[in-house]
């Protein structure tokens, strides 16, 4: 994202462009009088009907409640700087990262939401202080206006009003008692021309200053810009990660149980043909090897499938997840769960704790020799912390293509991190920490 300011000048082409162009500048100009003659109105009454009345806690709501009406004003005027040809970039504060909802939970982190947002207190400012601008931009085109018509057309129009009565009245751009040597009619000619040739120039001007003003406060800030550059990040490596996931799956897939059921077919065809042909030896032992090739796909299967979340996880919640993986794990594990009983957490922090945890015991099982596992997951500061340590042998590590270094890519695709600690004959502790709002 830049904040690159609009063009000073108007940057068209053609007579066509250039008309088109003045009509949308006047167009911006004259209504955005009455809009930030509401907006100042609506935004200043809640302003001070809030603060009246915070000392009720009344106040506290009116406050947040202006605040999202000044997100209204300022949208709309996002929309007419665009649609005038003088665009500026959208808050930052509308994208969140993956792995945090967007919409917080409760009054109270709604209402923290609005009045920790800086955007929000720049865009109420934008309400209240684009109204003298308005005030003075739209006076000055409409003047611009009238000088322009006014002076071109004063040589048609002068002698009807001095036939109707006007004969003793001096008006005009420049009035008679000036005594100028040459005639008025002349003289308003040449400033409405002027006026006309300069009109493109001076709409532009007085609209570049509602872009200035918008860009100092409707912008996001450098601290915002590089937030969501990060956040763009991380959504692009959760986008990369879930579909190398896929990939590796499908690829899994295709390898292991789809050949090993393709010959499950087979032997299940030959036996089939060797019992109706009487030969009870043959067919029994291709039964053998349809029944070995059967166990061998369903523990491929189940191999796979801790790659997939379980029904449980998004029926029942990570803390039922948790207690049915725990009880089928392959060796005797602790859980101790500290989270708020039925709680539902984001979708990407839930999975990413459940996974995270399912790879560590099965390296535990696997590969540490442990006898134990504890499973420790608690609610922290806008995260959720799973601890799982084993007894194994230690000396773990996240080589590159294995299942840590998997798991670490994991979770720091949604925003997370992953500490691992293991020391050699000290055990193994993976500590795993994803954001849930």
């Amino acid at each position: 994202m830049t904040n690159t300011p609009a063009p000073l000048w108007p940057t068209q082409r053609g007579p066509r462009a250039a008309l088109t162009q003045i009509g949308r500048d006047t167009g911006y100009l004259l209504v955005g009088l009455p809009l930030s003659i509401a907006s100042f109105c609506i935004l200043i009454s809640g302003l001070s009907v809030s603060v009246g009345t915070a000392v009720i806690y009344v106040g506290v709501f009116l406050g947040a409640f202006t605040l999202k009406i000044a997100r209204r004003f300022a949208n709309l005027e996002r929309r007419r700087l665009a649609w005038g040809g003088y665009p500026v970039p959208p808050p930052a504060i509308d994208h969140a990262p993956p792995g945090v909802e967007r919409t917080p939970r409760g009054l109270t982190a709604w209402l923290a939401s609005h009045y920790r947002s800086g955007q929000r207190w720049r865009e109420l400012v934008h309400g209240l202080v684009a109204m003298p601008l308005a005030c003075f931009t739209a006076s000055f085109a409409l003047a611009w206006w009238t000088a322009a018509a006014g002076g071109l057309t004063f040589w048609i129009w002068e002698p009807f009003v001095r036939a109707f009565g006007g004969a003793d009245v001096d008006f005009g751009i420049f009035p008679h008692s000036l005594h100028l040597p040459v005639p008025n009619w002349f003289i308003n000619l040449v400033i409405g021309f002027f006026c006309l040739v300069t009109l493109p120039w001076v709409l532009a001007g007085l609209a570049r200053l509602h872009c200035l003003l918008a860009h100092s406060l409707l912008t996001p800030t450098s601290r915002e810009q590089r937030r969501h550059a990060e956040q763009h990040a991380l959504a692009r490596t959760h986008a990369q990660a879930e579909a190398q996931s896929l990939r590796r799956l499908e690829r899994d897939l295709h390898d292991g149980p789809q050949q090993r059921l393709i010959r499950l077919g087979m032997d299940l065809a030959s036996a089939t043909r060797r019992l109706d042909e009487g030969e009870a030896n043959g067919a029994r032992d291709l039964l053998e090897q349809a029944r070995s090739q059967t166990d061998a796909a369903i523990a491929e299967l189940r191999a796979l499938s801790r790659g997939i979340a379980p029904p449980v996880l998004a029926d029942r919640g990570l803390a039922a997840a948790l207690t049915a993986l725990a009880a089928g794990a392959p060796l005797p594990v602790d859980l101790a769960l500290a989270l708020p009983p039925a709680q539902r957490w984001p979708e990407s922090a839930e999975t990413t704790i459940y996974f995270s945890v399912c790879e560590a015991l099965a390296n535990a099982a696997k590969h540490s020799g442990a006898n134990h596992a504890r499973v420790d997951v608690a609610l922290g500061d806008r995260v959720l912390v799973a601890t799982v340590t084993d007894d194994g042998a230690g000396g773990a590590t996240a080589i590159p293509g294995h299942g840590l270094a998997g798991l670490a890519a994991r979770v720091t695709s949604v925003g997370g991190t992953m500490t691992l600690r293991s020391d050699p004959g000290a055990g193994t502790q993976v500590v795993v920490m994803a954001p849930c709002g």
